[in-house]
């Protein structure tokens, strides 16, 4: 079966939204970074000259995932028709980017990713989730 990284999205977003009215700050930026990562391997089955087009081989690693294809989306000429809908995550999602690790859900410190924290991952996945609608209503995806 393959992975449905939008209909994952989708649930993710629902969810972080779900927990973060409820004030389940921390469970809600765990659900909001998952809304990132399917953003980000969403591009892995377009022709981008990614190192590894599986995303798999990526587990949890947003960051590395971010690498590869913001280096790929300014360097292969079959990234050009999606360039457009290629966000820097490093700079528009930077909490998530540099906070979010999904080892953090084992943490005894669940206050560790509090209100605001939550707030600002909140904004942030919204970024990513406006670019896979905005892909769904140019049927790019």
């Amino acid at each position: 079966m393959a992975d449905n990284f939008i209909h994952s999205a989708e649930r993710m977003r629902d969810s972080s939204n779900i927990l973060h009215l409820n004030k389940d700050f921390h469970n809600s930026c765990y659900m909001a970074g998952y809304v990132v990562e399917c953003y980000l391997k969403i591009f892995m089955n377009f022709s981008l000259s990614i190192p590894s087009s599986n995303p798999r081989f990526y587990g949890h690693n947003i960051n590395q995932l971010s690498a590869d294809l913001y280096y790929a989306a300014t360097s292969a000429a079959s990234a050009s028709a999606y360039r457009s809908y290629i966000i820097d995550v490093h700079t528009e999602c930077s909490n998530i980017i540099n906070t979010w690790n999904p080892i953090k859900r084992y943490e005894d410190n669940p206050n560790a990713w509090d209100e605001m924290m939550s707030i600002n991952f909140h904004q942030e996945k919204e970024k990513c989730f406006d670019m896979l609608t905005k892909m769904t209503i140019d049927n790019v995806i």
